[in-house]
């Protein structure tokens, strides 16, 4: 080992684990430190991973990122890094899908958008079938799209929101 990484090590060894622990904690609280921070200060060395893996510390990373979540999980997760990181996952899963429904949202805006301007350029002039055919279109696009919409509340509900 290099005599300038025996240095660090004994730099970061003499500090005392409380002021390591309150300075990674005051990072939290004042939200300059995130997950992947503490991760980083984790694979520094073993002393600092031996702290930043702390549930102290991920509890509260919980209490900010994630209000209400840091509940017992009836023994599912064996650390509140654990949980923080399931809970993360389903963060990330539920905003990808609320995504996929917004997207789908703002195709149905403009496809409503297509069937108002065939109203507005509706012409009486034109023959019974031609007229027949395109209210029968439009009736079979409104009820196609009453499905989607229903299709992404249901989804919606099922998220939570």
């Amino acid at each position: 080992m290099s005599d300038l990484l025996v240095k660090r090590k004994l730099c970061v060894e003499s500090l005392p684990n409380e002021i390591w622990m309150y300075i990674l904690e005051m990072g939290i609280s004042n939200y300059t430190l995130g997950h992947i921070d503490v991760c980083s200060y984790s694979i520094c060395c073993k002393h600092l991973n031996k702290l930043a893996n702390q549930d102290t510390l991920w509890s509260t990373l919980l209490d900010l990122k994630f209000p209400g979540s840091n509940q017992d999980d009836g023994g599912r997760t064996s650390s509140k890094k654990s949980l923080y990181i399931d809970v993360h996952h389903k963060y990330i899963h539920l905003r990808a899908r609320m995504r996929h429904f917004s997207v789908k949202l703002d195709q149905m805006d403009q496809e409503m958008d297509a069937i108002a301007k065939q109203i507005e350029d509706f012409d009486p002039q034109h023959s019974p079938e031609t007229l027949n055919a395109r209210s029968v279109a439009c009736r079979d696009e409104f009820s196609r799209m009453k499905q989607e919409h229903k299709s992404i509340l249901n989804g919606l509900t099922d998220i939570g929101l």
